[in-house]
């Protein structure tokens, strides 16, 4: 059998499948109903069942990340931030504007914090996710 004719002949099954699914009956009892038969039906959703088996994993596959060995992880690296004036309420605690929050840190940022400042936690933080 051809390519084309094979893809053909799957979409037909494909659908004889899905109906015989969506009408709730056992399979061999909608098979003989309609017309279908049970060796085929079988052989059909088996060959179906292990393409699409087979189109998930190569797309997992293709998806997983290659997890880093030591050989290609990066030294940590540590970026230098300079202090500014922090802004406190009246009895004495920060006042955070803005909260940053990646996996289990919190950056607490207020208004007054610079453009340079802002730059430097984005690169710290692009480094460290």
């Amino acid at each position: 059998m051809d390519k084309i004719a094979h893809e053909v002949r799957t979409q037909e099954w494909f659908g004889i499948i899905q109906a015989c699914n969506a009408s709730g009956q056992p399979k061999r009892q909608w098979c003989e109903e309609n017309g279908v038969s049970v060796r085929k039906f079988f052989y059909w959703q088996k060959k179906i069942r292990e393409q699409l088996y087979n189109e998930v994993k190569k797309k997992e596959n293709a998806m997983v990340p290659v997890p880093c060995t030591e050989a290609f992880q990066l030294p940590p690296a540590f970026a230098e931030i300079a202090a500014t004036k922090v802004p406190v309420g009246t009895d004495g605690s920060f006042q955070a504007d803005a909260v940053i929050m990646v996996g289990g840190v919190s950056i607490q940022l207020s208004n007054t914090a610079t453009k340079e400042l802002l730059d430097r936690i984005s690169g710290a933080l692009s480094h460290a996710v």
